[in-house]
């Protein structure tokens, strides 16, 4: 079972649940898997999340740590860990990260919300949205990113709270709505 997938250069990439593995698709063809198509993240010994697309990396987000891999070019399954490419912080849900202002942005592990900056997980929450996510019931929670009069934005939609913290990377300024009730 999969949770979440990336496309990069040409290869679908898959994340696989409860375990640190993930595996593609053969080289531009969506249909085509090889069993031997695979990799695992295995810088900590934590079970994957999810996966995404930064800059032609795959970012494997685990529960209590981060990889990095990159297409290396080689035969078979090409991808493996970049050097220096393992973050001390994993991601608090399956999907609580999205891409925005030509990076990654997640709430972490450790409940603070950060930008991927290469392979340094920079913090960009404040103190007084980290109480709030401290405490947060994570039900059902999302990240999503979207632009609003010239503002790229980041939100952390909490259904189970009835609102959302949203990070203006324009401005680097934090606001919350109030959900209503919806999913936005």
């Amino acid at each position: 079972v999969s949770t979440g997938c990336a496309f990069i250069d040409n290869y679908i990439l898959f994340s696989e649940k409860d375990t640190g593995r993930y595996f593609g698709s053969d080289l531009a063809d969506a249909t085509s898997y090889d069993a031997l198509n695979f990799a695992t993240a295995e810088a900590a010994p934590d079970n994957l999340v999810t996966i995404a697309a930064d800059h032609r990396q795959a970012v494997l987000f685990g529960t209590e740590s981060t990889e990095l891999h990159y297409n290396t070019g080689g035969s078979g399954f090409p991808f493996a860990r970049v050097p220096n490419g393992h973050l001390e912080l994993g991601i608090a849900g399956e999907h609580l990260q999205a891409r925005c202002d030509n990076s990654v942005f997640w709430l972490a592990s450790d409940r603070t919300v950060r930008r991927l900056d290469g392979a340094t997980p920079v913090r960009v929450s404040q103190y007084g949205v980290e109480i709030a996510l401290a405490s947060a019931d994570l039900t059902g929670a999302y990240a999503l990113a979207y632009s609003h009069d010239g503002h790229l934005c980041v939100g952390f939609v909490l259904p189970a709270e009835e609102t959302a913290w949203v990070y203006d990377a324009s401005t680097n300024e934090w606001h919350e709505r109030e959900s209503g009730g919806s999913t936005w």
